[in-house]
């Protein structure tokens, strides 16, 4: 009579399986002060967003999103820092930026003629030129031309 041999199966080990993606948790949090995406930073460190989600519960003890936040805040700070340090050595454009963000300053555009009194634009319909409208003032010098 055969002997029938079983097969024997190995018990699973922790070091089964694919290897344990490597964070580094000072790039995972400089990552998140630049405020890039989940999708993003899983890229970076070439896994999926669910191994991130993962790990950051593992490292932090608390979700992506309530780390991101607490993260990314340093990285706002450090960017008004630096928009403020610009405007400070003399950069008109963000000067101008800051002070409509900050102080509620806006671009006007004054419509008006050399007596301080209202512009007042009248069309009218020119037959010669397919019913497009004209100001008057160019209707006229049209007029003289012909």
């Amino acid at each position: 009579m055969t002997e029938i041999k079983k097969k024997r199966y190995k018990t699973p080990s922790p070091n089964d399986g694919r290897p344990r993606i490597d964070i580094n948790w000072d790039a995972f949090d400089s990552l998140c002060r630049l405020q890039c995406t989940l999708l993003e930073i899983a890229s970076f460190f070439n896994c999926t967003d669910e191994t991130i989600e993962r790990r950051v519960k593992q490292q932090y003890n608390e979700t992506f999103m309530e780390h991101y936040k607490k993260a990314s805040a340093g990285g706002k700070s450090s960017l008004r820092r630096e928009q403020w340090k610009s405007a400070l050595r003399g950069n008109v454009s963000m000067q101008i930026w800051l002070g409509k963000q900050w102080l509620g300053q806006k671009d006007t555009i004054a419509l008006g003629n050399s007596d301080d009194k209202p512009l007042m634009l009248t069309y009218r319909l020119d037959d010669d030129n397919n019913k497009q409208p004209k100001p008057d003032g160019l209707a006229a010098l049209d007029d003289n031309n012909t």
